[in-house]
């Protein structure tokens, strides 16, 4: 990305003067238009992206993945950019030891997710003011976290996009002197979000570490960061209570905003109700894994996260949600490490099989009895208690058949331990088990046996 610039750049210094500020005139115009649909474009086009093959896709690997694993930045920190690439834009700067969870990785780089989120920025017309101080609410859907105060191509967004209702907590304005809706807003991403840093600036959790302990943490630690009055929001939000204009008076100072003590103190029990509202669902998704069925702890821990925006600095709330949260990683955890042995294992069958049946085509190859009998082993007397006695052929370390001579032509007792051939009517076939390996031989009423061998196997 940074030669592609790069060579935009030389290119535009080449132009004439008259031709560059054309160009420059064109591109604010187009950069306004496309803020104007920062929200709306992505809102647009949100039924139609979810209908097409590809978004459902992406959404299945989203289920699917939930968190691969943990890990922390380098002895130098880690920058976590909007793609992955180095010349791409920073979103935030690790501090040494910080932890991230990685969802996946592409060409040296991992999509990371940070505990508290990234530093992105929304133009205020899609952000409105709330009673509480610090936290601003998005006001639609599809509104796109930019790593810039700008709707260039040079600001690509991240994902996903923020929905209506969602809220995040201020950084800080662009310029203090525009209306609210008319300026650059920097917050804090919303839990989801995800970013990329560089594999060489990450590193593994130490020897005895729990990466689910280590997140639950930084997450109600990210919380207890000092709130930062939004400068204007007392204004805004008086205005969109009463539908008048603002008398201009400095809504940075407290005085002039009366909103909010009884408000902000009724915040924790908006965390309490969906703390309860996360515990059903956590309780859903248990019932979900004992039956078998694939549960999405990922949807869970969303609900406990954004409970954390609501529990503000209340000490019982934070504990209670940083022990959801490891609870809910280490089911996650857990049910993923049982995926893959699961997989590992279904593996191991598939190539044992794979395994056995060559060898078999092989020994085929080189039999010259192959397709004269329609079963051939050495016979073998097999005694269950309670059962009659049955007889099996054995070839290649595998029954390969019962047999059974209801015409009485043949004691089967003379032909034990020798290598024959069987023809006849096939009673049964082979019943399979959950693997694909025969639990029950087919069973062959012998009408003619062949010995091919007299010397007793070993």
């Amino acid at each position: 990305m940074k030669s592609v610039l790069s060579r935009q750049w030389s290119l535009a210094r080449s132009l004439s003067p008259r031709f560059l500020s054309f160009a420059l005139a064109a591109s604010a115009l187009l950069a306004a238009q496309a803020r104007a649909q920062d929200a709306l474009a992505p809102a647009a086009n949100s039924t139609q992206d979810a209908n097409s093959p590809d978004s459902k896709q992406d959404a299945k690997q989203d289920d699917v993945q939930a968190r691969v694993r943990y890990l922390v930045a380098g002895a130098n920190g880690a920058k976590a950019r909007n793609l992955p690439d180095a010349g791409a834009q920073t979103v935030l700067d690790l501090a040494a030891g910080s932890v991230v969870a990685v969802y996946r990785e592409r060409a040296g780089w991992s999509e990371v997710e940070a505990p508290g989120g990234f530093q992105v920025w929304v133009f205020g017309e899609y952000v409105k003011p709330t009673s509480e101080v610090g936290v601003l609410e998005v006001a639609a859907s599809g509104v796109n976290q930019r790593p810039t105060a700008s709707s260039g191509a040079e600001a690509y967004p991240l994902k996903p996009t923020l929905t209506r209702g969602a809220r995040v907590r201020f950084v800080k304005r662009q310029d203090e002197t525009k209306p609210l809706a008319e300026d650059w807003i920097q917050v804090y991403s919303a839990p989801g979000t995800r970013a990329w840093v560089a594999n060489g600036e990450l590193t593994a959790l130490a020897s005895g570490q729990d990466g689910a302990k280590l997140w639950a943490k930084a997450i109600v630690e990210a919380t207890q960061r000092p709130a930062v009055a939004v400068p204007g929001a007392s204004l805004a939000l008086a205005a969109a209570k009463s539908g008048a204009k603002t008398d201009g008076k400095d809504a940075a100072n407290p005085a002039d905003s009366k909103s909010d003590d009884k408000t902000v103190k009724a915040a924790p029990d908006k965390a309490r109700e969906m703390i309860r509202t996360a515990d059903k669902k956590l309780d859903g998704e248990r019932a979900r894994l004992k039956t078998g069925e694939s549960p999405d702890f990922a949807s869970v821990r969303k609900l406990y996260e954004e409970a954390v925006l609501y529990a503000g600095a209340d000490k019982d709330l934070g504990d209670t949600l940083k022990n959801r949260l490891a609870e809910v990683d280490t089911l996650a955890d857990a049910y993923a490490l049982r995926q893959e042995m699961e997989s590992k294992l279904a593996e191991t069958e598939a190539a044992k099989r794979d395994r056995d049946r060559k060898v078999k085509e092989a020994a085929a190859v080189k039999d010259v009895f192959a397709g004269r009998f329609d079963a051939r082993g050495w016979v073998e007397k097999v005694t269950f208690a309670g059962q009659s006695t049955s007889y099996r052929v054995r070839y290649g370390g595998e029954v390969v058949a019962e047999i059974v001579c209801n015409s009485g032509r043949y004691d089967l007792d003379v032909f034990l331990n020798h290598d024959v051939g069987v023809n006849g009517l096939e009673l049964r076939r082979a019943q399979p088990g959950a693997t694909g390996i025969a639990t029950q031989p087919r069973v062959i009423d012998a009408r003619r046996i062949e010995v091919i061998s007299g010397r007793a196997s070993r």
